[in-house]
């Protein structure tokens, strides 16, 4: 191989090695069991920082809690109306629903992960009474792992020593 080819090829593989990322999941379980009364509201935090988050490692996520049927009013036969709250009034993340409520995560509620690690979360009523049970937050990361520096200074001496080599015959 000559000289010339192969110094391009040792730095691309040494920048791909250098570079490389992984991807790691956190997911952060809210066990709860939470009466709404009509008109009502529930508040609770998810907090990922317990579970080795980096901040400004969240790439993606999805948030999913159970909204169940109180069944206790008299007024059964009505739709139970809720809307979800996360991280403001903004609909980027919550919203109406009807049922359990199950949805990805949008721009601004990755970004108030990647500030503080926490996602606040708001269950309200607009009609009816209901049970709010467990909410889980899944969180896709992207960490640069230590691993692939230490490849990255690898290949780079053994090009050195390659490289010597090929100088001194």
């Amino acid at each position: 191989m000559s000289r010339s080819i192969f110094k391009p090829l040792v730095l691309a593989l040494g920048i791909s090695l250098g570079a490389s990322a992984s991807a790691a999941t956190i997911t952060d379980t809210i066990t709860q069991d939470k009466l709404v009364r009509a008109l009502g509201s529930h508040k609770f935090t998810h907090d990922i920082t317990d579970e080795g988050f980096a901040l400004g490692s969240a790439i993606s996520g999805t948030l999913t809690i159970q909204i169940r049927d109180d069944a206790s009013d008299r007024f059964d036969f009505l739709p139970e109306v809720r809307i979800v709250i996360v991280d403001g009034f903004d609909f980027d993340t919550g919203g109406l629903t009807l049922g359990d409520f199950n949805t990805t995560l949008g721009v601004r509620a990755v970004g108030s992960l990647n500030d503080d690690g926490k996602l606040d979360v708001t269950v309200q009523s607009i009609l009816g009474d209901f049970r709010v049970g467990t909410s889980i937050l899944t969180v896709e990361t992207n960490d640069v792992p230590a691993p692939g520096t230490l490849g990255l200074l690898g290949v780079a001496l053994a090009a050195l020593g390659f490289v010597r080599r090929q100088v001194v015959r």
